[in-house]
């Protein structure tokens, strides 16, 4: 193999590690029209926030008070704070759902309630999530991705990773809301 070959290797066995240390969302989705109204309504309010699953040796509410204390702010716009939400129906209008270490669903599910709970610590220490802003039971927007090597959730890497996780969830450029499509833009 050439010395190209293997520098190109090597820089990508580099680009992969930064990755899984670092974390990575592997599948946005955005799927409302409208989505820059969405989160422009719920910028600034404190956003009630499901939470499924504990991927750490803490009690799960300490580990829930982490997540939402970790995502504050992790929007464009006015800053969202996350409060705890109700663990059952009926879930608020507005929402934010997050399933760590649970079972492999579509996205769609998140906001209909039809996940019954995540896991626990896995392993080899890697925290997977499915997460959507919810709108009712329709997703504004979801993703799903992981980060690994993470023992405590009070590592700066996995409150990068959550912020990174809201920055995606509350992006308000949806590409489908270009003026040259034919949509009709919803009432939040």
């Amino acid at each position: 193999m050439s010395r190209t070959g293997v520098f190109a290797l090597v820089l990508v066995a580099a680009g992969l590690t930064a990755c899984t240390q670092n974390g990575v969302i592997y599948n946005s989705q955005q799927y409302l029209a409208g989505t820059a109204l969405y989160v422009g309504h719920v910028g600034g309010s404190n956003l009630p926030t499901v939470i499924r699953g504990n991927p750490s040796g803490l009690p799960k509410a300490d580990f829930d008070q982490i997540a939402r204390d970790d995502m504050k702010g992790s929007n464009f716009g006015r800053p969202i704070t996350f409060v705890a939400g109700p663990d059952s129906p009926p879930y608020p209008g507005y929402r934010v759902v997050l399933i760590f270490n649970g079972p492999v669903v579509g996205q769609n599910q998140l906001c209909a309630d039809m996940i019954p709970a995540g896991g626990g610590v896995r392993p080899d220490s890697r925290i997977e999530v499915v997460a959507a802003f919810c709108s009712g039971d329709r997703p504004v927007s979801a993703l799903e991705g992981g980060i690994g090597a993470i023992s405590d959730p009070n590592d700066p890497r996995f409150r990068a990773f959550l912020r990174q996780v809201g920055m995606t969830l509350f992006n308000p450029n949806n590409p489908d809301d270009r003026p040259d499509r034919d949509v009709n833009f919803p009432v939040p």
